[in-house]
This record gives structure tokens, C-alpha cells and sequence, in this order.
């Protein structure tokens, strides 16, 4: 023991030097005959922390006490017991401490298991959370299926998997199966989850998969790029939207149409639209409060990803405040939702988009754009006259880059005068008094 104690002190005092001290200090010891005992000292003090760690490690993970033997045929051996119940329980001796470590660390890492086996663990612990939505958690499942089911890392102990191991897995997963950076980042979560759960267990110290030096990236597929003009709405094509919306309900009185208008004018999606109440509206302020939305035809009482950035207060623009307060009086307010049928049961996200691709049809598209369309001309509108960092707030985003994404800019479009041309209320007087000659 003090023998052990003063290989540590040396050790301290060894390393406790600056790096330049440290390197003239071994070049002397090249050259120096005395040199080789300043070695043998920082050698034996290495070996001796070596050696208090291998022992943190079997007093951590094994269930039974362990010591050396002092006296008799086995002195110096070290000797303890394997087995769970008395019946199993069998007594051991190793004639070193790392023989002994490392029966310790094979009978860890059996009960530990593979990746695959705590991957496992990780998706029940996800399903019991409540905290994910069942096509997440179908999602998951999915991937391991596809992505990792069978593969060599899958059947790897996690405690001796290396980034290696995972760079040869991602390179291997996107030869097969080429896909863009955010829908590999989005798979790769079956690996990293459960690598990160060990973490948490103290099963491993650190998780092994760093992205920055990992080399898999060669292989990711470069995102599509795709015609401004079919990512947005160009100004005469909002005028026309906006027109056909409003007519279709002017004729039927389908408050889908006018679900739509809202989620023109407000940026907001259609799931959040199908969803809205009216206890949501602040009329004094003149806001509107986003808290949830509709997922796979239910309403779920939080926003997308849950973000706090998700959950926002807009203010209504004029147009807005005016189609609102008719469907306020005109329905009666049938229901707690704001976008109802005729029998005040409210309108589903499907229905809401399907009245959409009728409205373009009406208004004579060539292409028929979807919803996400309809936010990405309304985040560029609202861009154009506020900035980026009010249309992060505004769509609910956390990011600024998730924004950016966002803006398009098609030939010069959207000056200050194709926007005041693309006014929801000015449309709607235009409807108004066209419908007030018709009668007169």
C-alpha cells in the first residue's frame, strides 16, 4: 500500500510539470542513466492507477465482494463469487486483477446487451412516457426494421461499440439508401436514442456518435431543389385563391373555405386551423392564441414538436377580424370550434384541404399547390414588411435557419403594391359589392 501511494505522489509530481518540462525530462532520460528510474517511477504510478480503476469498476458492477489472497497455495491471487442466487453462486479465483476486470466486464456487458436488445429498452421507455405520439413511436419502429434489424452494430455490445462502428453502419445504411441530411438525422435516432439512454444509466460514459468527425457525410443526398414558382403562390395567384375562397363560401357557406383564408392570411397550418376555438380569440387585443392541433383526425392539445416556440399569440389582420366575426354570427356559434359544419361538428384537416385543391381548381391553377404552399407565400409576405426574426415568431418556428427556408423571393414578386393588392379585405369588399349589383 505505501509502496502504491508513493508511485501516485510520483506520478502527481511527474505530471504536475509543464509539457516542455516534461519533454526534456524524458529526452534526458534517453540519454541519462538515471533516467530510467524516473520511468520505472511514472510507469509504476500509471500502473497504479491503472489498477484503482479496474478495481472502481468491479466494486461498481459486481454484485460480490472481492479479494486477494494473502497466504497459502494461491497468495497474490484474487478471488470472489459469480452467480446471482446461493444456488448459482460459485466461487472464482483469478491470478491477476485484470483477469478478474475483465470476467467482470464480460458478465456486464452480457446483462448489459446489444445495441439492438437496448434499443428495446429505449422505445418501451418512450411508449410509457406518454410524451410521443403513436406515429412517432410507428415511425421508430419502422426504422429499426428497415435501418438496423439485423445489421452487425445492431448485435454489437453497446459497451464496445466505437464511432467507427457507427460511421461504417450510417455509410452502409446510406449507400443502400440514399436520403437527404434531415431525413437521415431523423432515422438516426433509433442508434443515437438508445446510446444516449446508456449514457444516462451510466452504462457507458459518453455517447460515441460525434457527427463532426464522423465521415459518412460524402454519402448524404443533396437536397432537390425545386422551382420557386411551384414552393409559393405568385401575387395574381393569391388575388385568385383568395376570390375562389371566398365565393365558394358566399355559395355554400362551407366555413372550410374560409379555414383556408385564415391560414392564408395568418401563416398558421391547416392542423392548427382545424382545431381553432373561439375562447382562443382575444377580440379586445384584436390576437388569436395557437395551443394545439389535429393529429391522425384527433385534437391534441399541443403544437407541432411540442415546441415553446409553437404555442404563440397572432394578431389578425383586418380581413381575418372581419370573415371571423360573420362566421361568428352567421353559424351561431354551433360548437367551442371556430370551423364547423352545418351540424356544428367541426372540420377535419382533410376536409379543409381538400376544399383548397377545389378552390385552385375554380381558380384556374395549371399546378395544384398544397397548404405548406400557402405558408411559405405567407411567411414571405410577412418577411418582406416585418423581417426574419418576427416571422420566426410568427410561424412557430425555433430556429432562425427552420425560417430561412422558408423565403422565397420569385421574379422580384411581393413588392409593398402586389401585397396591398393581395389584401383578404379588400377581396372581400370586391365580392361584396359585385354581389350587391347582382341583387340590385
Amino acid at each position: 500500500m505505501h509502496k502504491e501511494e508513493n508511485n501516485q505522489n510520483g506520478c502527481t509530481r511527474f505530471a504536475a510539470r509543464s509539457l516542455t518540462t516534461a519533454i526534456e525530462t524524458l529526452e534526458k532520460a534517453l540519454q541519462d542513466e538515471d533516467g530510467v528510474g524516473i520511468i520505472k517511477e511514472c510507469d509504476g504510478a500509471i500502473n497504479a492507477l491503472i489498477d484503482k480503476k479496474m478495481k472502481e469498476y468491479i466494486s461498481k458492477y459486481h454484485d460480490h465482494a472481492y479479494y486477494q489472497i494473502t497466504t497459502g497455495r494461491y497468495a497474490g491471487y484474487w478471488e470472489t463469487h459469480f452467480g446471482k442466487g446461493r444456488a448459482d453462486r460459485k466461487k472464482r479465483r483469478f491470478r491477476t486483477l485484470k483477469t478478474l476486470y475483465e470476467a467482470v466486464k464480460e458478465e456486464h456487458d452480457h446483462q448489459v446487451g446489444t445495441l439492438g436488445a437496448y434499443y428495446q429498452k429505449w422505445i418501451e421507455g418512450r411508449k410509457a412516457s406518454g410524451l410521443y405520439k403513436p406515429n412517432t413511436i410507428e415511425m421508430n419502429e419502422n426504422s429499426f426494421n428497415k435501418y438496423l434489424k439485423g445489421t452487425p452494430l445492431c448485435e454489437k455490445i453497446i459497451t464496445e461499440i466505437t464511432i467507427e462502428d457507427l460511421d461504417a453502419w450510417a455509410k452502409d445504411v446510406l449507400a443502400k439508401y440514399p436520403m437527404t441530411a434531415k431525413i437521415f438525422n431523423t432515422n438516426k435516432i433509433i442508434v443515437v436514442g438508445p446510446l444516449d439512454l446508456a449514457v444516462s444509466d451510466h452504462i457507458i460514459q459518453m455517447n460515441p456518435w460525434i457527427s463532426k468527425v464522423m465521415k459518412y457525410h460524402k454519402l448524404i443526398k443533396a437536397t432537390r431543389k425545386r422551382p420557386s414558382g411551384e414552393m409559393v403562390l405568385l401575387p395574381d395567384e393569391i388575388v385568385r385563391l383568395k376570390k375562389a375562397l371566398m365565393k365558394g363560401y358566399e355559395d355554400n357557406k362551407n366555413s372550410a373555405n374560409l379555414a383556408n383564408l385564415v391560414c392564408m392570411d395568418l401563416a398558421i397550418r391547416v392542423g392548427e386551423a382545424a382545431v381553432l376555438k373561439w375562447s382562443d380569440i382575444d377580440w379586445t387585443q384584436g390576437t388569436i392564441f395557437i395551443q394545439r392541433q389535429e393529429t391522425d383526425g384527433k385534437v391534441d392539445t399541443q403544437v407541432k414538436a411540442d415546441s415553446p416556440a409553437g404555442y404563440r399569440e397572432i394578431t389578425m389582420t383586418e380581413g381575418v377580424i372581419y370573415i371571423l366575426k360573420r362566421l361568428r354570427l352567421e353559424s351561431g356559434m354551433k360548437s367551442e370550434f371556430i370551423f364547423v359544419d352545418e351540424n356544428g361538428r367541426r372540420r377535419t384537416e382533410v376536409q379543409i384541404r381538400n376544399r383548397l385543391q377545389h378552390a385552385e381548381r375554380v381558380a384556374g391553377f395549371d399546378r395544384i399547390k398544397n397548404p405548406h404552399c400557402i405558408r411559405r407565400t405567407a411567411a414571405t409576405i410577412y418577411e418582406k414588411l416585418n423581417g426574419m426574426e418576427a416571422t420566426r415568431k410568427l410561424l412557430g418556428h425555433t430556429s432562425i435557419e427552420t425560417t430561412e427556408k422558408y423565403i422565397y423571393d420569385v421574379r422580384g414578386a411581393y413588392t409593398r403594391e402586389e401585397i396591398e393588392a393581395t389584401s383578404l379585405l379588400r377581396d372581400i369588399q370586391e365580392i361584396e359589392a359585385e354581389a350587391k349589383q347582382k341583387i340590385s
